[in-house]
């Protein structure tokens, strides 16, 4: 559920198919009856629903309402949801609501589903400890599901609980069919049912007020509580709430015994509820009956008092204290509690009270704190005013100081589950729990006064303290409240503080070895004085892209890492180190992140901005060495590349005074095309580009250094310097670090570059002007390996630099790995030649450096991946004459005009010139990623047939087969037939072509995957004739067309052998530009809370499964999330993310044939 607002809840969950309305039960639940709300923090919520046996198969829209509404709040409009019957046995016991844990003494309904008519009669039995029992024999079957109605015996119970709520070890039915053998198992876990009186009270007095509630009942299921002395003296009590997920009853049933009720003894008894309310009691029979309680009535002849609630108390309480049968004619009383008098400020004389006409009156009392610090008895006593004489008497047993503790401590994090534990309270009595004014939940206290409760605190609400995210670091009480009159019972004060992760360091090794693995070390530290007691995730990632993990508001939840580990736990200032080593294979920067809490899992975590930290490995050519020119000995391996109107005016490259000079003119060197011509006020390109005649790779890195010497100095614009670009084509992207002129020997150093992104030159850096006539300039270009980060420095000096200092200008450009390098020229005005001097040309050397291997590629493919190839080189008929199809142009195979597609088809005829047996075949290579037991060959084809004089022929026959050499005696497949003498017209009609789409079937004891990598021959042939008797007899007269020839070896990858569990789904893109999409390649990871990260991708039509996961008879949750990147082909950096966020449960059930079925929609 999504966007439903906490506050507004809570809400239930429906199923409808237009005719039948059904309410889910769905865990976990935050109220009774089964109603759910959401996260106060995100107003989202993830619940598990039961969908009963009741609900007839068919398909249904579900939504939510507020609880006890009809009006739909939330449809899913897009897709129904469909209910059926799976082929897998069940027996199901099902306590009335749904749930299978239950009361003995309760009727509940055993349910055999997907039980075959054919193997009954069955047997059913019930396994409760190391005892099997059967309970019904001989059942046959009427409708699916088959229900029994089965009473629980209390016998189950004896001699201890074998199967108890929340206890591990369940009791079991079972359906054994006709021969004996098992057929199906199901689990149910029992309840020993109890009714219980606040006080643990069981004599009571007219007048006395009883508060009942329930304990070890069935959850789910709301009971009616009746009061009978076995004969006509029967009452109907109430009805209660629907009990809770252990069965209790905390809403208590109220019922004051009225003043002419006759004394005796009496059962109180709980029946599942049925019908109106008021319930005749005669319908609540022994038959029904779940449990019972023997309690007597009192009719006292004189005076008596009364306490609500019972007679044991904590000191500090405040307790209801009642005068019954007290004569209004000896008017006033008072009221003693041990030594001290009761306090009645209303009564006249003070502290006195009168009795009213019932001869009754109540007065509130709070027993002193420092009362006792033992367990004592007290002594509560009504006198008569005017005399002291006592009137009537009753023991008190007060308890020391009551007690209410929080056993996590505090402060606790906002996201902690809490245990609140009571002692020291009255017995068998409800207490409601709140944390400042916000409800927790209801404790009801055993035989000695103690119970607790667990609350996860991510259930308040997040808009009022004590759960308003500004309120934490504010101690707020915790308390316990009597349910009789509100009083504040104990006091725990409680203080939330919000967790915060963060990743403190990611160390790297300083000299890590090219090829090898490296140690990366991440260290994750809990800064707040809080501990995090549930668990959280964090994910490594290397080298992440096309993005990287980020926190963001927008959307919390990131993509997993390359590994996920998990934690449980983490104190106050605690830290930890996650080692993992990770292979590099490739020079240039390696990115290391560390994401803490990937999945969002602690609630309202402070700066969450720091859970994520990055930090680089270097890896550099240690070894490299370097290739310097100092144009000593003339110009060697320098080619000359004019672009537009730029020229040397007849002056090549020279050597001038051991230095390079270059001659040039030219127009602009900032254009999308370098020979741009003139274009109205755009001015023309044109400039001199001078580079060695062998390309550099650039995979280990680059270093290009180049002196200045002299630069054109009669116009402003005239540039001179460095170049990279990736082709000589004019439009290629490029790369300029050189001196542009600003005034007389003044110059800028300048940063411009033009790549896929930025078609345009863009001027990206520019210096301060400098004096060139002073000192050169030193120009130096680096790039790190295997990016596309380039670092420029420069110095002005007359000696070589000592040191380069930090890169002026750090940028990102688009070039490719092997670049064109050199010097470039320009004047900046057409017909004005002018030189420029370089010297020190200086190069690194790839070649020095080890080659990098490279990562290793995952070839893994999902199972049932199928992998499809096109072996064949030529597929039609265009090239005249064919290269690859082979026999062309004898015995009746030609080229022909007459196409499907292109120019040309094959003609084969089996008459021209005389009778021919045509044949024609092409080599090709089998692919070598073959699987013996899915591998097919596919053969798609277009055809045609000429019927000549003869008409239709069926026995003109043209074949194809698969064969280790030319020869089809060498066939591996058996022969295919492709085309008929009774396809076709009469003459040739373009109409008529047809599509062939079969597959070759392997001889017998051949595997085709055997020839994975070796070349085979694709051989189409016709030997009707030979067949025949052809010449003389039976001669055969068709002309087959053939065109357009695919070729598919198709493998699909083997599933697992054993198949225990399986999640199966489909993903659906929606990018923001087209329709939707489902396709093969997109990333899809599950993982649980503690568990695994498992990762795999769709396979066609976007179907992606996840096999063998672990899981359990109830179920794990696994979260599914899956991403997808649309890259911009002409701007990388335009890239948008399509993701989604889901999850599933996962049971021992979901098998091959019965697996966990989703849809992941990734906008």
């Amino acid at each position: 559920m999504e966007n439903h607002f906490n506050l507004a809840g809570p809400y239930d969950i429906h199923l409808s198919d237009g005719t039948n309305d059904h309410t889910l039960t769905c865990t976990p639940a935050s109220a009774t009856p089964p109603s759910v709300n959401t996260n106060p923090a995100t107003n989202n919520g993830d619940f598990s629903c039961f969908i009963s046996g009741n609900i007839v198969p068919g398909f249904y829209t579900l939504f939510s309402t507020l609880a006890g509404f009809q009006n739909p709040l939330a449809t899913d409009l897009n897709q129904q949801v469909e209910i059926y019957l799976d082929d897998v046995p069940k027996i199901l016991v099902d306590n009335g609501a749904g749930g299978n844990i239950v009361a003995t003494n309760s009727t509940v309904e055993i349910q055999l589903h997907s039980h075959q008519v054919t193997n009954q009669p069955y047997t059913v039995t019930v396994v409760y400890g190391a005892t099997e029992q059967t309970l019904f024999p001989n059942v046959t079957l009427s409708g699916s599901p088959h229900r029994i109605d089965w009473t629980v015996p209390a016998s189950l119970l004896n001699p201890t609980n074998p199967c108890p709520t929340g206890g591990g070890t369940p009791c079991l039915v079972r359906s054994y069919d006709k021969n004996g053998q098992l057929y199906a198992s199901g689990e149910f876990y029992l309840n020993q049912p109890e009714i219980v009186i606040a006080g643990g009270l069981r004599i009571f007095a007219q007048n006395e007020t009883m508060i009942i509630t329930l304990r070890g009942h069935s959850p789910g299921v709301s009971y009616d509580i009746k009061i009978s002395d076995g004969g006509s003296n029967q009452l109907w009590l109430g009805r209660t709430n629907a009990a809770d997920a252990v069965g209790q009853v905390t809403s208590p049933i109220r019922w004051t015994v009225p003043v002419d009720w006759p004394g005796g003894n009496y059962i109180l008894s709980s029946h599942p509820a049925s019908g109106n309310i008021p319930r005749n009691p005669a319908s609540m029979t022994s038959g029904n009956q779940v449990a019972s309680l023997d309690i007597q009535i009192d009719t006292p002849a004189g005076p008596y008092l009364t306490i609500e609630g019972g007679y044991t108390w904590p000191a500090g309480s405040v307790i209801n204290i009642q005068a019954n049968k007290h004569p209004q004619v000896d008017n006033p009383y008072y009221f003693n509690f041990g030594a001290w008098r009761v306090p009645i400020p209303t009564g006249s004389p003070v502290n006195t009270f009168n009795a009213d006409s019932n001869q009754s009156f109540v007065a509130v009392y709070n027993i002193p704190v420092t009362a006792t610090n033992v367990v004592a008895t007290f002594s509560v006593e009504s006198h008569r005013n005017v005399n002291n004489n006592l009137v009537a008497q009753r023991d008190v047993t007060v308890l020391p100081v009551p007690v209410l503790l929080v056993l996590e401590g505090t402060p606790v994090s906002p996201d902690s589950i809490i245990t609140v534990q009571i002692l020291n309270h009255p017995p068998d009595s409800t207490f409601n729990i709140f944390y400042l004014d916000q409800p927790l939940g209801a404790i009801l206290t055993d035989a000695n006064g103690q119970g607790q409760l667990k609350y996860d605190l991510k259930n308040l609400p997040v808009n009022v303290a004590p759960g308003l995210p500004t309120s934490f670091g504010t101690p707020y009480p915790v308390t316990s409240r009597s349910i009789i009159n509100g009083s504040t019972i104990a006091t725990y004060q409680l203080t939330l503080r919000a967790s915060d992760l963060r990743v403190t360091s990611i160390q790297v090794p300083p000299n890590p070895t090219l090829n090898s693995s490296a140690r990366i070390t991440f260290t994750i530290q809990n800064t707040s004085p809080v501990t995090i007691t549930r668990y959280f995730d964090n994910d490594l990632y290397y080298n992440p892209k096309p993005q990287t993990p980020l926190y963001s508001l927008a959307q919390v939840n990131n993509f997993p890492g390359d590994y996920k580990y998990w934690r449980n736990q983490l104190g106050p200032g605690a830290s930890f180190t996650l080692t993992q080593t990770f292979f590099i294979g490739s020079y240039g920067p390696h990115l290391f992140y560390s994401y803490a809490d990937t999945s969002n899992l602690i609630f309202n975590e402070l700066s969450e901005f720091n859970n994520v930290l990055s930090n680089t490995l270097m890896l550099t050519c240690t070894t490299a060495t370097y290739i310097t020119d100092t144009f000593n000995s003339g110009v060697v391996d320098w080619a000359q590349e004019p672009y537009g109107n730029g020229d040397n005016n007849g002056t090549a490259p020279q050597i001038s005074s051991q230095r390079l000079r270059i001659r040039s003119d030219g127009s602009s060197t900032l254009r999308s095309n370098d020979n741009a011509l003139q274009s109205g006020p755009t001015p023309a390109g044109g400039y001199t580009f001078v580079h060695k005649t062998t390309p550099i790779t650039s995979s280990s890195g680059l270093d290009v250094r180049v002196t200045v010497v002299a630069a054109p100095n009669n116009t402003n614009g005239a540039k001179a310097g460095l170049e990279l670009r990736n082709t000589l084509s004019p439009t290629s992207p490029k790369l300029e670090f050189g001196l542009t002129r600003s005034g007389n020997n003044s110059y800028r150093v300048q940063v411009v570059y033009r790549d896929s992104a930025v078609p345009e030159p863009l001027a990206v850096y520019q210096s301060a002007a400098l004096n060139l006539g002073t000192n050169p300039i030193w120009l130096r270009i680096e790039r790190y390996g295997g990016t596309n980060t380039f670092l420029f420095y420069y110095v002005q000096s007359a000696n070589t630099p000592a040191s380069w200092g930090n890169p002026v200008h750090i940028a990102t450009i688009n070039l490719a790995d092997q670049l064109e390098y050199g010097l470039f020229v320009n004047n900046n005005t057409n017909g004005s030649h002018q030189n420029a001097d370089f010297d020190n040309f200086v190069v690194f050397n790839p070649g020095s450096c080890p080659p990098a291997n490279g990562q290793p590629i995952d070839n893994n493919l999902p199972p049932g991946q199928a992998t499809c190839t096109d072996p064949l080189q030529e597929k039609g008929f265009e090239t005249v004459p064919p290269i690859r199809w082979l026999g062309i142009g004898s015995n009746g195979t030609f080229l022909s005009t007459s196409s499907y597609a292109g120019n040309q088809s094959l003609l084969a005829d089996t008459n021209r010139s005389g009778p021919n047996n045509p044949t024609f075949y092409q080599r090709f290579t089998m692919p070598t990623d073959l699987v013996s037991t899915t591998t097919t060959v596919n053969l798609e084809l277009y055809r045609n047939v000429e019927q000549e004089v003869d008409g239709p022929d069926s026995t003109d026959q043209f074949y194809a087969v698969l064969a280790t050499s030319s020869n089809i005696g060498s066939a591996v497949t058996n022969p295919l037939l492709v085309s008929s003498g009774e396809l076709g017209a009469v003459g040739y009609d373009p109409s008529k072509w047809q599509k062939l789409q079969a597959n070759f079937q392997p001889i017998s004891g051949v595997s085709l995957a055997d020839y994975a990598g070796q070349n085979l021959f694709l051989i189409f042939y016709n030997t009707s004739n030979q067949a025949s008797g052809c010449p003389p007899n039976n001669c055969h007269n068709t002309s087959f067309y053939f065109d357009d020839i695919v070729l598919s070896p198709c493998t699909i990858q083997p599933l697992p052998t054993v198949i225990n569990t399986r999640i199966k789904g489909e993903v659906v893109l929606h990018p923001s530009a087209g329709s939707a999409q489902k396709i093969s390649g997109v990333k899809v990871w599950a993982y649980a809370e503690g568990g695994e990260l498992q990762e795999t991708t769709t396979i066609q039509n976007g179907e992606f499964n996840f096999y063998n996961l672990p899981a359990t008879t109830s179920g794990i949750k696994y979260i599914l999330y899956s991403e997808h990147h649309i890259v911009s082909s002409l701007d990388p950096s335009q890239i948008e993310t399509l993701s989604t966020l889901s999850s599933v449960i996962l049971s021992n059930t979901n098998n091959n044939t019965n697996p966990v079925i989703t849809k992941l929609d990734l906008y």
